[in-house]
């Protein structure tokens, strides 16, 4: 992918969803159900530094 050949390492890590589709729905938007899948990133203490990248600014 372009990524990997931009990065030195690209983590793809599994999905983490709040399953709260009656707040959602109340906010109509239910996209941000899986907003919480940005929490993996404060798992990467191995790296001294780390790039997150949403998919709105790729």
């Amino acid at each position: 992918s372009v990524l990997n050949q931009i990065f030195d390492e690209v983590c793809e890590v599994s999905m983490l969803d709040s399953r709260d589709t009656a707040r959602l729905a109340m906010m109509k938007r239910p996209e941000l159900g899986v907003t919480f899948t940005k929490l993996h990133c404060w798992r990467l203490t191995h790296y001294s530094k780390c790039v997150f990248m949403d998919a709105d600014t790729l």
